[in-house]
């Protein structure tokens, strides 16, 4: 009997006699990156896990593994931004403050710590970016600029 521990989360039909993934049939991995890309990604992680080289899509992983940077980056700005003008509010309409706006900081906050310690290589990208997302809230609002905290 199989350990569940090592069954895919699409079942045993996948598995050959040796224990590595059956690869998609042609028609399927024909579908190819441009038309689904999520099936595509699939065949390409067989075809890694299986060691096949002949199947794999070489460009477009190498656009893919470079779009991850870019996505990660993304999301440190994006959740650092937020932060920075939450923040902001915070300080200048303390009336106004609520739940909401603490528990957006509060998010902000537990997004970017996560997405560090995921890949602490981040870290300076933050603090490079961070002067800019506090004057760019800054702006915003129409507050004087600040830069550090």
């Amino acid at each position: 009997m199989l350990s569940t521990s090592k069954v895919p989360r699409g079942g045993l039909g996948q598995f050959r006699a040796d224990g590595k993934q059956r690869p998609r049939p042609l028609a399927v991995v024909g579908a190819g990156y441009d038309i689904d890309t999520v099936l595509w990604a699939d065949s390409q992680l067989v075809a890694l896990r299986n060691h096949d080289v002949a199947s794999l899509d070489w460009d477009n992983l190498a656009e893919q593994i470079a779009d991850l940077g870019k996505s990660a980056k993304h999301a440190v700005w994006s959740h650092l931004s937020v932060l920075q003008m939450h923040m902001i509010k915070y300080e200048i309409q303390p009336e106004r403050r609520s739940n909401s706006w603490r528990m957006s900081i509060r998010n902000a906050r537990r997004e970017l710590q996560f997405l560090l310690e995921d890949s602490p290589s981040l870290r300076p990208y933050l603090l490079s970016i961070f002067d800019r997302t506090r004057a760019d809230a800054a702006d915003l609002y129409g507050v004087e600029r600040r830069t550090g905290s």
